[in-house]
């Protein structure tokens, strides 16, 4: 049955979860949960958004009852305030790694981090991969073996976006005509 889980007690004052996700690990049969999250004093208004650096966290379970206590996966950049809206590629292990797509604030776009081991440590290789407008939320899919779409929301100009590469090293380009995004997604 749906439940609220409360996964982030151990962290120091969490104000917030967004963009939680789930991803099935199948080498290791177990499924981490990750989420972003600032912390510190909670805001009161919406400019308050700027007092706290979000970063991604995750916690473990192999049962849905039971969870490891909640760690960063992708800490904020040292140039930068927050990282958010993470997503796994879902077929990246069966590729030697595990890849994160995420939205970090710098610039306001995406980036992509990999690391050999689904706990980490991730390493950020990509750091716009959505250039132009701020994008954010993406979504990874397979389109065939050799071809890799980003999904995504290109929220300042009203539109959802997508992205082709051959693998998820990159590098990626718009993609083409024949794949849309149906408008108001």
């Amino acid at each position: 049955e749906q439940r609220e889980l409360t996964l982030a007690s151990n962290l120091d004052r969490p104000i917030n979860a967004w963009a939680p996700e789930a991803f099935f690990d199948r080498a290791s049969r177990r499924t981490m949960v990750f989420w972003a999250t600032a912390l510190g004093e909670s805001w009161t208004r919406p400019i308050d958004i700027r007092k706290s650096a979000h970063a991604v966290y995750y916690s473990i379970t192999a049962d849905f009852e039971r969870f490891t206590p909640a760690k960063p996966l992708l800490p904020p950049f040292p140039d930068g305030p927050s990282v958010i809206d993470a997503t796994m590629a879902p077929f990246a292990a069966a590729e030697g790694g595990y890849y994160l797509v995420f939205k970090h604030e710098v610039n306001k776009t995406l980036a992509v981090a990999t690391s050999q081991h689904l706990e980490g440590p991730y390493t950020t290789f990509a750091r716009d991969i959505a250039p132009g407008t701020s994008a954010e939320g993406p979504s990874v899919v397979r389109r065939a073996r050799d071809e890799v779409l980003v999904y995504h929301d290109r929220y300042e100009s009203g539109r959802s976006g997508a992205l082709r590469a051959t693998s998820m090293r990159g590098p990626c380009e718009d993609a083409p005509p024949e794949l849309s995004v149906p408008t108001g997604i």
